[in-house]
């Protein structure tokens, strides 16, 4: 409410809410939000079984990352995350956003912003574009100062998904777009995108 009313806007001038992905940090307020003015959800078509908590979605997650440790040796280095995993799935409904989500799709238009898919950071990462006024809306691909990180995934078939390669291949498409501001997770918008993808 504080950081709205910064900028002169309250809850109520919320008309729909976009996601460029799916983990909480950008997901955390939803629920309060529309358990006070219920608008609509939008987001990638891959985010909502994990913005749902979805029980297959879990199971799998679980399973993966337990196979992973293994296969790597280091499954007593991991037992707190399985444990935060088990508890996750056995409390879902705790975490679930509360909304029908929307499913979003490369090439969508919504409120005149272009949807691209760039994945690496999750598998459901978008960012979304504004032609007119070369905007960038780029979640948590690109940061500056920082770094985003390529988070360990996997795909329909349970195999680990190439998250390195995907990061770097959405950083360079996302330099391929004019971009006269871009506007980052976390941070204040800037203007030498070309310069920080470069660096990342």
């Amino acid at each position: 409410d504080a950081k709205l009313a910064e900028y002169g806007f309250t809850k109520k001038s919320i008309d729909q809410i976009v996601l460029t992905h799916h983990h909480e940090d950008h997901t955390g307020q939803v629920n309060r939000i529309l358990k006070e003015h219920d608008v609509p959800v939008y987001a990638h078509h891959l985010a909502i079984e994990r913005l749902k908590f979805d029980k297959q979605y879990l199971e799998n997650k679980r399973d993966f990352f337990m196979n992973l440790y293994e296969r790597y040796g280091c499954i007593q280095e991991a037992v707190v995350r399985m444990e935060q995993l088990n508890k996750t799935l056995m409390n879902r409904k705790k975490f679930e956003i509360r909304a029908n989500v929307q499913p979003l799709y490369a090439g969508d238009v919504i409120s005149g912003l272009k949807v691209f898919e760039v994945p690496g950071h999750s598998p459901d990462s978008i960012l979304l574009y504004d032609e007119e006024t070369e905007w960038q809306f780029v979640g948590d691909l690109v940061l500056n100062p920082g770094a985003s990180n390529a988070i360990i995934d996997f795909d329909d078939n349970m195999e680990l998904l190439l998250t390195v390669a995907q990061q770097e291949n959405s950083l360079r498409m996302c330099q391929q777009l004019q971009a006269s501001v871009v506007f980052a997770g976390h941070q204040w918008p800037f203007s030498n995108l070309s310069e920080v993808v470069d660096s990342k």
